[in-house]
């Protein structure tokens, strides 16, 4: 999991929001030249744990993401049945198979997923 610090500019009191996946106090570490308060001192000592979401939280991000279309989602087509799905992921739950499968087949590194070839479509 990653981590979710703040580092706090003594000059000007401007805040910075940070992400690493890597352990907080290396990345914290990695901010060098940075003039730190007294605060952010003590924080560098301790051992960070980071901040991550309770059970909750993520559950409630789940839910309001259910059906939402991911940006990064691309449309792929069935050369066997010219059936066109929204991704993957929606082409994997009608056939019954593994969206991986139809990744890589889309990308040229198997030649079949399901007994089937894919392609990646144009989105104009």
């Amino acid at each position: 999991m990653g981590t979710i610090y703040v580092l706090k500019n003594i000059i000007n009191g401007k805040m910075y929001v940070g992400q690493t996946i890597h352990d907080a106090h290396r990345r914290i570490m990695g901010h060098k030249g940075h003039p730190w308060s007294d605060d952010m001192k003590k924080l560098l000592s301790q051992k960070c744990s980071g901040y991550h979401h309770t059970k909750e939280a993520r559950a409630k991000m789940s839910a309001a993401n259910k059906g939402v279309p991911s940006h990064k989602a691309k449309p792929v087509f069935c050369v066997e049945t010219g059936q066109i799905f929204h991704c993957a992921n929606s082409a994997a739950e009608w056939f019954g198979v593994h969206s991986v499968g139809i990744g890589k087949v889309c990308r040229g590194q198997l030649k079949t997923s399901g007994g089937k070839r894919w392609a990646y479509m144009e989105v104009a």
